[in-house]
C-alpha cells in the first residue's frame, strides 16, 4: 500500500526534482516506511510506501524492471499475486522480491493491459515504458483505491490524493480553481458523483478503466471491467421464484469466506474494524472460522446513546461479537471535543469537502490501530452491493434526486448555482438496464459507493493503515447482483441474504435490528459552541459571506434558525450548516491557504 504521484509533461516546462519530491512528501502519511522518485526527460514518478508484502527494501518504489525498460508506481494490493507469481515462474520468470508490485510489473511486461483482468485487488497503477515513451494508468474494478488526474495543456498529472498536485500547481502556474458547476450536486448530496470533482480540471480515473498517454501526449482510454456486462444474465433471475433460499445464503457465505481468505495475505499484522453492525460482525465470525490466531478488533462509540430518538450506540453489539469470537477488542470513545479537535485534519486528508461526519470516527480508530496493526478488514460496501440502505425498500421509482440529503428549495436560499444539471446521474440512469433491486444497487455502486470508499481510504491512510473491504471483492459483488431481488430486499427488510447469513452467527435481534450506520450526533454537537459549534462563526465572516455564489441573507437566516429553533433528523438545519462549513473550510484549505488549517 502506498501513495503515488507523477506526471507526463507535454511542453518544455517540466516539473523540477524539488517539486516532485514535495509532491511525494505530501503523501508521507500514506507510506511512512519508504519513499522514492524517478525522472526521465518529461516523465516523473514518485511513491511513498507502506510495507505490507515483503517488508524489506526490495519493495522500494518506483520499481524498475530488471531490463530497465519499465518503471512502476503502484498503490494498493493484488491479493492473488502469489498465484500469479507461480504462473509466471512456471514459464521461467524469476523474482528478486516477495512483493505484489514486482509480480504486477512482470505481468504487465508479458501481457500488457490485458493483465488487468487477472488481478483480484484494489489498486491505482502507473507504469512507464521507456522505449515507446508511453505512460499507462489503471484503477481497480470498483474504485476502491483513488486515482486523480489533472489534465491540462502543460501535461497530465496523476496522484492518489489531489493535494499532491499543489507543488506542480505552484511551480508551473497550473489552473487550480473551484468548479462552481459542481455546487448544485454537492449541496444536494454532499458529494459529486462520477469522474468529476469539485476542482475544475481535476477528475477521477473511472473504476475498471485504463488510460494510456503516448509519446506525443495524446490520451487513449478504455474499460477492462464493467458491471453492465452482468446485466442481461442477472435480469433473468431478478423476479424468479424458482430458487432455493438456503443455497443462496450458502453461496454468499462461500464467496465471502474466499474473499476474506484472500485478504489475509500480508507480511504485516492485521485486524478488523468492528462496528457491531451486521457486516463487520459477519467478517469477524467468518474470519474466526478460518483464522485461529489472535484477532484484534477496534470500534468507535459515542457517549450519547440516542440522537433524535434513534439509537446510535452499537457498543453492546460489538462487545458481544468480540466476546463470542474471542478477539482482542479496543473500544474508543469519539466525543465532541475530540471530533472538533481533529476536524481540520480530516478536511485536509479527505481532499474533497467532507461528506460523512463519521469520517472522523474512521480517522480515530485508524489512529488507535496503527501502533499494533497495518491492515484492517472493514464491512464497507455491503450496503451498496446487497441493498442495505432504507431507500432500497422505497417503492418509488429511482430518479436522480431520490437519494438527496437536502431539498432543492432549501439550498437555493443559500447558494447561487450556475446550473442545476445532474448530468452524470441522468446518464447513469439512462444507460442502465438493470431490473429489480439491481437497478438501485447498480446506481449506488456507481455513485455513492465512491464517496464511501474515498472516506475509508483517506481517513485510514492518514494514519498509515490499509483498509481492506471483503464485500467489494468483484466476485462477491457479482454474486450479489446474481441473486433474486427478494434475497436482497424483502418487504421492508433490506440486505436480506446477509441478515439470514448473520443469524447463523449472532442472535436474531442483532441481525435484524434497525440500521445505525455509525450515526454521529451532528445536530446536537453543532449546538455546543465550546467544541464543534465553535466553527459555525466562520460562516459569518466576510471572507465566507462574500463568496460570489453565497446568498448572504439565506445563510444568516439559517444560522439564526439553528441557534433559536428546533431541528429535525431528515433535511436538517444542521445538515445544511455541515455542508456549508465543509465547503468553506475546503476552499480555504485547498484553494487559498494550500495547507492544513490551524483553527
Amino acid at each position: 500500500m502506498c501513495g503515488i504521484v507523477g506526471y507526463f509533461s507535454r511542453g518544455p516546462a517540466t516539473p523540477s526534482q524539488q517539486a516532485l519530491d514535495q509532491a511525494v512528501d505530501l503523501l508521507a502519511h500514506r507510506g511512512p516506511d519508504d519513499q522514492g522518485s524517478w525522472l526521465n526527460a518529461n516523465v516523473g514518478l514518485g511513491a511513498r510506501r507502506l510495507s505490507i508484502q515483503d517488508l524489506s527494501d526490495k519493495g522500494h518504489q518506483p520499481m524498475v524492471s530488471s531490463d530497465g525498460r519499465y518503471v512502476i508506481a503502484f498503490n494498493g494490493e493484488v491479493y492473488n499475486f502469489k498465484q500469479l507469481r507461480s504462473g509466471l515462474e512456471s514459464k521461467g520468470h524469476s523474482f528478486a522480491s516477495g512483493t505484489d508490485t514486482e509480480v504486477l510489473l512482470r505481468l504487465f511486461q508479458t501481457e500488457g493491459r490485458s493483465c488487468l483482468e487477472k488481478l483480484n485487488g484494489m489498486f491505482a497503477i502507473a507504469i512507464y515504458e521507456r522505449e515507446s515513451r508511453k505512460l499507462f494508468l489503471a484503477r481497480d474494478r470498483l474504485g476502491i483505491k483513488p486515482l486523480y488526474l489533472l489534465d491540462v495543456s502543460q501535461g497530465l498529472f496523476f496522484a492518489s490524493e489531489f493535494k499532491a498536485f499543489l507543488p506542480f500547481v505552484e511551480e508551473l502556474s497550473l489552473p487550480w480553481q473551484f468548479d462552481e458547476n459542481s455546487l448544485y450536486e454537492y449541496m444536494l448530496f454532499r458529494y459529486v458523483a462520477g469522474p468529476r470533482t469539485v476542482l475544475e480540471h481535476v477528475r477521477q480515473c473511472p473504476p475498471g478503466s485504463w488510460m494510456e498517454v503516448d509519446a506525443d501526449g495524446c490520451v487513449k482510454t478504455g474499460q477492462y471491467y464493467s458491471l453492465e456486462d452482468l446485466c442481461a444474465e442477472a435480469n433473468d433471475r431478478q423476479l424468479t421464484d424458482k430458487f432455493d433460499e438456503e443455497s443462496c445464503v450458502d453461496g454468499v457465505r462461500e464467496r465471502l469466506r474466499e474473499s476474506i481468505q484472500l485478504r489475509l495475505v500480508s507480511d504485516a499484522p492485521l485486524g478488523i474494524a468492528l462496528s457491531g453492525g451486521v457486516d463487520s460482525s459477519l467478517i469477524t465470525a467468518l474470519l474466526r472460522e478460518i483464522h485461529s490466531s489472535p484477532i484484534k478488533t477496534f470500534s468507535v462509540v459515542f457517549d450519547e446513546k440516542e440522537s433524535h430518538g434513534r439509537t446510535i450506540d452499537e457498543s453492546p453489539y460489538s462487545d458481544w461479537v468480540s466476546q463470542k469470537y474471542q478477539t482482542e477488542h479496543t473500544r474508543l470513545i469519539l466525543d465532541q471535543k475530540r471530533f472538533a479537535d481533529i476536524y481540520p485534519q480530516a478536511v485536509w486528508h479527505t481532499d474533497d469537502p467532507l461528506n460523512i461526519p463519521n469520517s472522523l470516527g474512521v480517522f480515530l480508530f485508524s489512529e488507535a490501530a496503527a501502533p499494533s496493526v497495518k491492515v484492517l478488514l472493514s464491512g464497507e460496501g455491503a450496503d451498496e452491493a446487497f441493498g442495505g440502505y432504507e431507500h432500497f425498500a422505497d417503492p418509488r421509482p429511482l430518479h436522480p434526486m431520490k437519494h438527496r440529503l437536502s431539498r432543492a428549495e432549501d439550498i437555493r436560499k443559500l447558494v447561487r448555482f450556475p446550473n442545476e444539471a445532474l448530468t452524470y446521474r441522468d446518464e447513469l440512469l439512462e444507460a442502465s438496464h438493470f431490473q429489480g433491486a439491481n437497478a438501485e444497487i447498480y446506481y449506488s455502486l456507481r455513485s455513492y459507493l465512491l464517496t464511501v470508499v474515498n472516506r475509508l481510504d483517506k481517513m485510514s491512510m492518514a494514519n498509515g493503515i490499509e483498509m481492506r473491504v471483503p464485500f467489494l471483492d468483484h466476485g462477491v459483488v457479482e454474486a450479489a447482483i446474481a441473486l433474486p431481488s427478494i434475497m436482497k430486499v424483502r418487504g421492508q427488510t433490506t440486505k436480506y441474504v446477509l441478515k439470514s447469513l448473520a443469524e447463523r452467527y449472532v442472535p436474531h435481534q442483532h441481525a435484524y435490528r434497525p440500521k445505525v450506520g455509525f450515526s454521529t450526533p451532528l445536530n446536537m454537537w453543532l449546538q455546543d459552541e465550546r467544541h464543534l459549534g465553535r466553527y459555525i462563526s466562520i460562516l459569518e465572516e466576510p471572507r465566507s459571506l462574500d463568496r460570489p455564489f453565497i446568498r448572504k441573507k439565506g445563510v444568516l437566516e439559517l444560522l439564526a434558525a439553528h441557534r433559536h429553533g428546533p431541528d429535525t433528523f431528515r433535511f436538517s438545519i444542521a445538515g445544511r450548516i455541515w455542508m456549508l462549513l465543509n465547503l468553506e473550510l475546503w476552499i480555504r484549505t485547498f484553494l487559498e491557504d494550500k495547507r492544513p488549517l490551524a483553527l
